[in-house]
């Protein structure tokens, strides 16, 4: 189920980012909105995205089946992401300017967001055997080797690397922005005061 999660939040992140992206470079108000409106359209197709990969992915998960652990809930967790996603781009990257370094440095962004995406949701161990998923510190981890004393065993997860996790990825995503506004907006500026004069 996690895979379905992270294949439409990935596909809705580079979809809503080029959506955004050329909305933000067209002039023709109908091309903007019809855009505008496809975000809208991608958002709330996306439960239904999800619910059909895990369905393709694992016949025996999904909303309608008997398997019930998840909530229904997960069906929006790619739309929640994204909006989010869109919204710290959006706060790190104030200046709307079309030039090339102010593409290249949004586009980092989406690239460093969609490489820990990956990153956290693949087995860094071997498959079937023990799983190892997190990175750079893993929240879920398990192993056959895991001794177990009287049937019970240690828990698989872990809050604090999760929580590291995203202390990692706040911290990459802000000098990302930092790098940005130390090279782009000088040139924004200089670009605005020399239209004024």
């Amino acid at each position: 189920m996690l895979l379905a999660v992270d294949l439409v939040v990935v596909g809705l992140l580079i979809g809503v980012a080029v959506a955004l992206e050329a909305r933000r470079r067209l002039s023709n108000v109908v091309a903007r909105a019809m855009l505008l409106s496809g975000v809208i359209v991608l958002l709330f197709l996306s439960p239904v995205t999800t619910d059909w990969l895990i369905l393709r992915l694992n016949p025996t998960e999904g909303i309608g089946r008997i398997y019930v652990d998840p909530s229904g809930i997960v069906l929006f967790a790619p739309a929640a992401a994204v909006l989010f996603l869109v919204t710290i781009s959006r706060t790190l990257f104030k200046e709307h300017s079309s030039s090339p370094k102010s593409t290249r440095w949004s586009v980092g962004f989406y690239s460093f967001t969609v490489a820990v995406i990956l990153a956290n949701s693949m087995n860094m161990c071997s498959p079937s055997w023990c799983g190892r998923f997190g990175f750079p510190f893993p929240y879920y981890s398990w192993s056959d080797a895991i001794i177990v004393f009287n049937g019970e065993s240690s828990s698989p997860w872990s809050p604090t690397a999760a929580i590291l996790d995203v202390i990692v990825y706040v911290i990459g995503s802000a000098a990302i922005g930092v790098v940005y506004r130390r090279e782009v907006a000088p040139l924004s500026s200089r670009s605005q005061g020399s239209s004024s004069a």
